[in-house]
Order: structure tokens, then C-alpha cells, then sequence
């Protein structure tokens, strides 16, 4: 157990570095064109309506996490304790291994009386169908935008050639869209057995919620683009998913940042130019972050009373 996490930190720390490395190079080749762009007009205020859109984003988050508690068995909680331990806890993946996201939501529901191990069930679901729902969504997208032909990424001197030579056809996209609902079937299925009959509903609202998030966030990035480029371009909605996901796996990543970004520049080339991925990236990151840190307000207004299992 001990070597495994040591290579998984290793591995994690291995990709950050690169993805830092890979930010830098791109801010390097481009650095002539960074200096020239210049903000648009009111774009402080086109970044608090995201905040505010982010917002609203998290709370489908928590109803998801609040869903998948009563699903679990996890009964006794109310939604203003399930929703002010997942916004309280967001910071906390900003730090080394995001470990304090997890630990910071189980510590304070744990304080108000609930399960354990039903906590660490729902912890899991909730992240594979996170991880899952991202990745049919992706999939999906890129299908939608490509069809037959696939994805191919830019050419360019900071790819490699044989990773710019790299070809994948939409027939992947399609498996692996097909291999994502397929698991969440599964998913359901494994968990089903011990729950009551009532509470399948509970797993459904959360798949429906995870969905939601993730198709209104890359609208939200898609709007955030359009600031920073002014247009919107529908093409890079896949490539911002696929991008999330990259950060989301990679463990030791804060948040996914840098890992996050990285991705998005390469997988938007096609699309925009690097420094323009690359500003549209750090757009969305201040956003995402600013609003993270007011839902951290939120939950110390919210989490105040004691609810009861009737907050249903």
C-alpha cells in the first residue's frame, strides 16, 4: 500500500511539473502576442456573473453529494448541512492532494452524527460519476462537433510529432461514451441491492444533477471564452471537458491547476491559437476560484442551524 501511494504521488507530481513546464514553454513562444492583448471593457463584471453563475453551478454539486448521502443510507443529515459541507470544503482541494475537500466535509458531517463508512461510499460514487459523466459528456461533444473523423491534435513546435501525428477516430469516442453509461449502470446496479426500493430515485437525481453541472460549466466556459475571444466557439466545449477530466484524475494536482490548463491549450489548438487558450484558461480559473471562495462564505452562513432529516 505504502509503495503504491508512493508512485501515485510521484506519478502526480511527475505530471503537474510537466504541465507547468509545458504552460511555460507555451508563454515563452507566445509571450509577443500575451503582451499585446488587452482586457475588453467591463470584464470585471462579465467575471462576477460568472462568480454568480459559478455559484448556482455548485449548487447542483451539493445536491448531488446531498442526493447521493440519502442514497447511501446517510438519512439523517438536511440539505443545509449536506450543501454547507460540500461549500465549505471546496478550498480545500486547493491544497497538495486535495485531501482536506474529502476529509473537510466528512470531519464536519461526522460531527453532526452520520455514518462513517456511508460517508466514505458516497465520497466514492460521487467521484466516479463525476469522473464518468465528464467523460461521456466529452465523448459525446467531440462526436457531435467531428463525427467520423475524430480528434488530431495541433501541430505545433511544442507537441511532439508523434503525438501530433496521433489520429483518434470517432469510433473510440463512441466506446468509450457507450463503456461510460454502461458503468454507471453498473454502478447503480452493485449499489442497488442493499438499498430499500424507494431510494433509487435518490442515485437518478444525482446522475441528473452531476449531468447538469457539467454541460452548464462548459456553457460557463464557453461564455468566459467569448469574453476573453470575443466570439463563441462551440468546438472547444469538449476539449474544456476533457481537460477537467485530465485535472480531476491526476490526484496531487491542486484543483487540477495547471494540469487543467495545459490540456486545454493543447486540445484547443485547432480551435484558437495557444495564448488565446491560454488566457481563456486563466479567465476561467480566476472565476471558478473567486467563486469558491465566496461558497466558502456561504457555507458558514448556511451551515449555522441544525437541520433535521425532514430537509429532504
Amino acid at each position: 500500500m505504502m509503495v503504491r501511494r508512493f508512485i501515485i504521488h510521484v506519478a502526480s507530481a511527475a505530471a503537474v511539473l510537466a504541465s507547468v513546464y509545458y504552460l511555460y514553454l507555451v508563454y515563452v513562444d507566445n509571450s509577443a502576442a500575451l503582451n499585446q492583448w488587452q482586457a475588453p471593457d467591463r470584464i470585471w463584471a462579465a467575471a462576477l456573473c460568472g462568480v454568480l453563475f459559478y455559484i448556482c453551478l455548485m449548487s447542483l454539486q451539493s445536491e448531488a453529494w446531498h442526493r447521493l448521502l440519502l442514497f447511501i443510507g446517510c438519512t439523517q443529515t438536511g440539505r443545509r448541512n449536506s450543501y454547507a459541507s460540500f461549500l465549505g470544503s471546496q478550498l480545500g482541494k486547493y491544497l497538495p492532494g486535495g485531501v482536506l475537500h474529502y476529509a473537510g466535509r466528512h470531519v464536519w458531517l461526522r460531527r453532526r452524527g452520520l455514518d462513517h463508512k456511508g460517508l466514505i461510499k458516497a465520497a466514492m460514487v460521487e467521484t466516479a460519476l463525476m469522473g464518468l459523466f465528464a467523460g461521456v459528456l466529452a465523448c459525446l461533444f467531440q462526436l457531435f462537433i467531428t463525427g467520423a473523423k475524430g480528434m488530431t491534435l495541433p501541430q505545433s513546435a511544442l507537441v511532439p510529432d508523434f503525438l501530433a501525428s496521433a489520429h483518434i477516430p470517432g469510433f473510440m469516442f463512441t466506446v468509450l461514451a457507450a463503456g461510460g453509461v454502461v458503468a454507471v449502470g453498473v454502478l447503480y446496479v452493485y449499489l442497488r441491492r442493499s438499498r430499500p426500493v424507494g431510494q433509487g430515485i435518490e442515485f437518478v437525481l444525482a446522475c441528473g444533477s452531476v449531468v447538469a453541472f457539467f454541460i452548464l460549466q462548459g456553457v460557463l466556459f464557453l461564455m468566459a471564452s467569448a469574453v476573453v475571444l470575443g466570439a463563441v466557439h462551440f468546438p472547444l466545449m469538449p476539449a474544456f471537458l476533457f481537460a477537467w477530466i485530465a485535472g480531476f484524475v491526476v490526484v496531487g494536482a491542486p484543483g487540477g491547476l495547471g494540469v487543467r490548463e495545459a490540456t486545454l491549450v493543447l486540445l484547443a489548438g485547432p480551435v484558437i491559437s495557444p495564448e488565446e487558450a491560454l488566457l481563456c484558461g486563466a479567465f476561467f480559473r480566476l472565476i471558478c476560484m473567486a467563486g469558491e471562495v465566496l461558497a466558502y462564505f456561504i457555507a458558514l452562513r448556511i451551515g449555522r442551524p441544525m437541520e433535521s432529516s425532514s430537509d429532504r
